[in-house]
């Protein structure tokens, strides 16, 4: 049996952050985790034991929109100042008030995908959880070997040449 392994988990009490952790603890994991008060905390507290043996791996979660409360009460919004732009902020607020709770992500679903890239002998740099995630990168990534074709021969003239050298 392996022994346990030790996650820090960044924002524990609610959303992504709690969703992973509940699936860490219920595969016999633990959980170092960050919260924003002390009643989260007493939620949320195991410490890690050291390890003699240990490997480590960075994965980039790349998440699209998940049904947590990050558009809802966790969404904290500065004091405005300059009233130039609130026509722009005001469309953006009220569109992601209407789609709280509609996103297309599970967080449970993205805790479980994540303890299954923990399993991997060589888990990924990155990863994008979500099937608009994977759409909203792909279009990028599109976008992005266009201009690098229509600039290629700018970007080959900045080396030295034979010359040059």
């Amino acid at each position: 049996m392996m022994p346990p392994r030790t996650f820090l988990i960044t924002g524990v009490s609610s959303g992504f952050g709690r969703a992973f952790a509940e699936r860490v603890l219920a595969a016999g994991d633990q959980v170092v985790g960050t919260v924003r008060s002390s009643v989260a905390a007493a939620d949320f507290e195991q410490l890690a034991a050291g390890r003699a043996h240990a490997r480590l791996h960075v994965t980039a979660v790349e998440p699209g929109a998940f049904r947590t409360e990050w558009s809802g009460r966790s969404m904290r919004r500065a004091k405005r100042t300059v009233a130039d732009y609130d026509e722009q902020i005001d469309t953006i607020s009220a569109a992601r008030a209407a789609y709280n709770g509609k996103q297309p992500g599970d967080p449970a679903k993205a805790g479980d995908a994540i303890l299954a890239l923990l399993d991997a002998d060589q888990p990924p740099t990155h990863v994008l959880l979500g099937s608009d995630a994977a759409a909203a990168a792909s279009k990028a990534l599109n976008e992005f070997g266009r201009e690098m074709e229509t600039w290629a021969q700018l970007t080959g003239s900045t080396d030295y040449t034979g010359t040059d050298l």
